[in-house]
């Protein structure tokens, strides 16, 4: 079984959806993941900015809601509600340091990093859209950074993300986090483990 999981570093419900089909796989040891990008606030129109009252009453409430679905409730939403430092940040950084990771690493530890990523931003509220942040963070796991560095620089990881965002389009994802089987069977959206289970179980037996 051959799952391309689409998701993104800002997307809260790609976080909780990550935890639910790690443990979801422990049921399928013939699965393999390959992660790929999808575009979700890429680019800022404007200079990098602390949010204003309303944009921090936005943030908090969406994290609220993810809060009501992640069964771990790990979404800072106290820190944010005590007007802690908060940057929103945009993705492009942070997934173009994921498609360097997967030059240099194996799907495992591009999987735990993209999980630490997200932490960072959900939980710790840090600005992943920052180099210093994520080279931070990507120092905390068993990989070359000297390696990764090389690899960042690499024009060819912005093709790269592109061909995933068309891979996307042409099984008509608009929405993530999604799941596509076998090349064939898409999953969208963050569904219940049970549910998630018994869509691939039926794939499994087809």
């Amino acid at each position: 079984m051959e799952i391309e999981f689409f998701h993104n570093s800002v997307c809260s419900h790609c976080y909780i959806q990550s935890r639910r089909l790690q443990e979801i796989l422990k049921d399928f040891p013939e699965a393999t993941v390959k992660h790929r990008s999808f575009p979700l606030n890429l680019h800022s129109e404007g200079p990098k900015s602390s949010l204003n009252a309303q944009e921090r009453e936005d943030v908090v409430a969406m994290w609220k809601r993810a809060n009501r679905v992640d069964e771990e409730k790990r979404f800072n939403v106290e820190a944010l509600e005590s007007g802690a430092e908060f940057v929103k940040p945009t993705s492009y950084m942070a997934e173009k340091a994921l498609k360097a990771a997967s030059k240099v690493s194996d799907e495992r530890t591009l999987w735990a990093l993209s999980d630490a990523i997200q932490k960072a931003y959900f939980e710790n509220l840090l600005d992943i859209s920052d180099i210093d942040v994520l080279e931070s963070i990507i120092q905390s796991f068993d990989i070359d950074l000297e390696a990764w560095r090389e690899a960042f620089q690499d024009a060819s990881l912005d093709e790269e993300m592109n061909r995933d965002f068309d891979r996307a389009e042409s099984f008509d994802i608009d929405y993530i986090p999604a799941l596509v089987v076998n090349g064939e069977s898409v999953i969208k959206g963050a569904l219940r483990t049970q549910l998630v289970q018994e869509k691939l179980n039926n794939i499994r037996q087809s």
